[in-house]
């Protein structure tokens, strides 16, 4: 039973997700509730996580407890500082 107790520790609800920070291209720390870490390590590089103001897009399957790196999917992607009509590049 001690298992089970473990594995319940570890999983979340997704409403509880606070906040996120990445380590490095490949690591992202996440906050749930108001002590809680954990770390995910990411299939590929998502250099964009790294950037000061890029944000983090959630998607999560099934039912809203996380539990496993497949109950959610994650997107890097940064704001823009700008946008301006020009000529395509040569």
């Amino acid at each position: 039973m001690a298992a089970d107790g473990d594995a319940a520790r570890h999983c979340f609800f997704s409403s509880q997700f606070e906040n996120w920070k990445a380590g490095n291209d490949k690591t992202i720390y996440i906050r749930v509730g108001v002590n809680r870490y954990f770390r995910l390590d990411l299939a590929g590089s998502c250099r964009s996580a790294t950037w000061p103001d890029s944000f983090l897009i959630t998607r999560f399957h099934g039912s809203n407890t996380i539990c496993t790196a497949i109950d959610w999917d994650l997107k890097c992607h940064c704001l823009t500082a700008s946008r301006r009509r020009a000529s395509f590049p040569r």
